[in-house]
């Protein structure tokens, strides 16, 4: 049902899993009914975790103590009855008018809203109505900066983008709290005049189907006309990056060159070059037996919103311009000892590849990883089913490590992580973790641990609470 209302909710998604994950292996799922009942019959003895998802409300997780936490285990022994009341929370919405100087409504304006995810990112995008009305709504909890587009109302005039309150940079923007089953009203706008430019250019070399244009609310796209010209209209004084791919150049040329734009027009010529070349190697970082085949390398774009691409090690490649991100999952029994020719970042690699050039990725892999295990007790008993997270001290290992990693407890309240880097690390278990990758990260409340190259540490937690 409705968290707000009490309103039973029809036709929503409900998920029993029977693993500490929520990929589709272990899950059965029902719809709700038109009052909003489900049920599941026939169940075995054991443990599992419910969830209902639906569209336009957070996930309910049964048991979650946080908003977009991880939920409780239920424990079902042979021929027993458990009862869930779901209530589901709507996400948060913003809305608000764009303004002229008058404090008249103006239709057709995009607005934006943007949450700091290690960079701020434009998440939700909304136009304005006939009264200049705008509602930005799926908005999960957390502070947003709402942003309206350039728009070109005559001629001679021109809205810069503007933040709400009244600010054009991200460092004068005022912040909006968002909350769930909550509505932020009278967010408006007035953005200030300017000029917007026109970035038209030529593609030399060779042409392509296709130019992209990286903004900061993400990509824009133009036709190739004959003769290799281009153009973007409406675009306010900044930086930006023409990237042409390889897909887009039919085969392996490509471009990428950067934009400064100020409030006159602007013409580039793009020289269309050799595609980046990447290659990718896995050697072992000592004596020792390594499997290359079972190693998979994770490459995705820092501009893009689309998921990683999958390589595996030997790749020689052709490969698109840009910054990359760079992660390493590695076979049971094996780390990533070093990874050479990128630079380690919060979670990740970071790698740029620019046209005409050659990059050589090496990663060195050992054959002795440390382990870190132990049991979760809560009042003296093993905690079943209890989340349990892993944070490495250090940037660079954090970033060979894959990042917050995290697991569940299991019958008996072990947990065990594998395959990891040696150094130090953050062990802590507790229900009311959110965003663990970023500002969620609870600083010091954790266990330390540090484990050696093939070593194995024993350490037991008490699950926490912050409260």
């Amino acid at each position: 049902m409705a968290n707000a209302t009490g309103q039973p909710l029809a036709r929503t998604n409900v998920h029993l899993q029977t693993r500490n994950n929520e990929s589709p292996a272990g899950q059965i799922s029902v719809l709700t009914g038109s009052g909003g009942e489900f049920s599941f019959d026939g169940l075995s003895a054991g443990i599992y975790f419910l969830r209902a998802v639906r569209k336009g409300y957070e996930t309910f997780r049964h048991g979650q103590t946080e908003p977009d936490g991880p939920g409780t285990p239920i424990v079902l022994g042979a021929g027993s009855h458990f009862a869930v009341n779901a209530r589901l929370r709507r996400l948060g919405v913003v809305t608000g008018a764009v303004l002229d100087e008058n404090q008249v409504g103006i239709e057709g304006v995009s607005v934006h809203a943007y949450r700091m995810v290690k960079a701020w990112k434009a998440v939700a995008s909304a136009r304005t109505d006939d009264r200049g009305v705008y509602r930005l709504s799926g908005l999960k909890p957390g502070r947003y900066l709402i942003r309206s587009a350039a728009a070109q109302l005559s001629e001679d005039l021109a809205l810069l983008p503007t933040y709400f309150g009244q600010a054009v940079s991200v460092r004068e923007a005022r912040g909006v709290e968002v909350r769930l089953d909550q509505e932020v009203e009278r967010a408006d706008i007035t953005p200030g005049p300017g000029r917007l430019g026109r970035l038209s250019g030529r593609l030399t070399g060779a042409s392509a189907s296709e130019v992209q244009l990286l903004t900061e609310v993400g990509p824009r796209r133009a036709p190739v006309r004959p003769g290799g010209v281009f153009d973007f209209g409406q675009l306010e004084p900044g930086t930006y990056t023409v990237l042409v791919d390889r897909e887009a150049a039919g085969g392996n040329l490509a471009a990428l060159e950067p934009v400064l734009m100020g409030e006159s027009d602007v013409r580039v010529g793009v020289e269309m070059k050799l595609a980046p070349r990447l290659r990718i190697n896995c050697e072992a970082a000592a004596a020792g037996r390594i499997n290359r085949r079972g190693v998979s390398v994770f490459l995705r774009r820092k501009d893009s919103q689309d998921g990683a691409t999958r390589v595996k090690c030997g790749m020689d490649s052709p490969w698109n311009p840009g910054d990359w991100e760079v992660g390493v999952a590695t076979p049971p029994g094996h780390f990533a000892a070093a990874i050479l020719g990128a630079s380690p970042s919060e979670s990740a690699y970071e790698l740029q590849l620019l046209p005409g050039s050659e990059q050589e990725l090496s990663i060195l892999l050992s054959d002795r990883p440390g382990r870190i295990s132990g049991v979760v007790r809560v009042d003296g008993d093993a905690a079943v089913g209890a989340p349990v997270y892993l944070n490495a001290y250090d940037r660079e290992l954090r970033s060979r490590a894959g990042g917050v990693r995290s697991t569940r407890t299991d019958g008996n309240g072990i947990y065990r992580f594998a395959g990891l880097p040696p150094g130090g690390y953050e062990v802590i278990s507790s229900y009311q973790i959110r965003d663990a990758e970023g500002e969620g990260w609870p600083q010091g409340a954790g266990a330390s641990v540090r484990v050696e190259e093939g070593e194995e540490v024993e350490r037991h937690l008490r699950l926490t609470s912050f409260r």
